[in-house]
């Protein structure tokens, strides 16, 4: 069993006032601010004036950089007066938010207090940070998003066809450009791996074909056996193996019967349809960038 308990938070106009009590309950007594330039310019007047009246030090109002990258990082680890705080007050958007979680964890997970200044940051709640090296390209390999694959003003200028002012995008150029992102990043692997896959699934259809009478128990066991090897599916769903039994020559030539006996499970994975979701999945997703119009 996991326990996992979610970040406190203050929400409301008058939500800085609680500064104090939220200081005092964590024996804070020296923070320091780091955010981007735009969102130290808006907050920190505010937290300024919630503690003016305590005896809270601000040791240093810091500009973090532009993106969350190791080398922010490091500027704010090897910084005496971010060593010195008690706290980090990580104020403005994601990238911010991010830097200052990072650098805490290198500074032995020194104490984080959230502000974030724009809607829909998820940040400010969790405890996972995206991290780009000095190229914009992200760091960590089994993370991905699609906008970091577009990071550079070169790979920018080459995604959007020689386009480098935003008054020269419109509707149908960000359409276009998104569904290339995502059949590149997305599709194509899929199509790719499904070929594959099915030349695979052939030769153990095949091979069980010709070893044992009870070829069907021995497939699905082979599969079972495969996908808890490797971590990695084989057979998404039952209609994927009845196409390729069909491909074999059948003398008795009762084809339904050849696709009865298999034995599964009530509840079985290979039941649960998931080359199905997988479309739906897809198909939901080209839908809304075929109506990024509406909310761009």
């Amino acid at each position: 069993m996991k326990t996992i308990e979610m970040s406190n938070y203050s929400v409301g106009e008058s939500c800085y006032n609680e500064i104090p009590g939220v200081c005092e309950k964590y024996n804070v007594k020296k923070v320091v601010l780091i955010g981007g330039k735009r969102a130290l310019a808006a907050a920190e007047p505010r937290i300024r004036e919630a503690i003016k009246e305590t005896d809270i030090i601000i040791t240093d109002s810091i500009v973090y950089g532009i993106e969350c990258t190791m080398t922010n990082v490091h500027k704010l680890t090897s910084n005496p007066n971010v060593q010195e705080a008690d706290v980090i007050f990580a104020i403005g958007g994601g990238k911010a938010i991010d830097t200052c979680k990072t650098a805490s964890i290198e500074m032995n997970d020194k104490m984080v207090f959230s502000f974030p200044t724009i809607c829909s940051n998820c940040s400010a709640a969790t405890a996972i940070a995206v991290v780009y090296d000095d190229n914009g390209v992200i760091v960590e390999n089994d993370l991905m998003r699609i906008e970091a694959k577009i990071k550079t003003p070169d790979s920018v200028t080459k995604r959007f066809h020689g386009k480098k002012r935003l008054q020269d995008l419109d509707d149908t150029l960000i359409t276009q450009v998104f569904e290339e992102i995502f059949k590149y990043y997305f599709e194509d692997p899929y199509e790719r791996w499904k070929k594959k896959n099915k030349d695979n699934l052939r030769k153990i259809v095949r091979q069980e074909m010709k070893e044992t009478r009870n070829w069907k128990i021995g497939v699905l066991d082979e599969l079972r056996n495969l996908e808890q090897l490797t971590c990695i599916p084989v057979l998404l769903e039952m209609n994927d193996l009845y196409d390729i039994i069909d491909e074999f020559p059948d003398p008795s030539r009762h084809v339904g019967r050849r696709k009865r006996g298999f034995k599964l499970r009530k509840n079985d994975v290979f039941l649960e349809c998931d080359h199905q979701k997988y479309i739906e999945i897809l198909e939901s997703v080209k839908f809304a960038i075929k109506n990024t119009k509406d909310t761009i």
